[in-house]
């Protein structure tokens, strides 16, 4: 395994549950 992070850009219509459901997918560290 590398140490290597990728970044993606995801737009969603509720925003917040949006949010909820992307960070608590496997591999995800952050949402903002």
């Amino acid at each position: 395994m590398t140490d290597r992070t990728e970044r993606a850009i995801l737009a969603g219509g509720c925003f917040w549950g949006m949010q909820d459901l992307v960070r608590r997918m496997p591999g995800v560290i952050s949402t903002r």
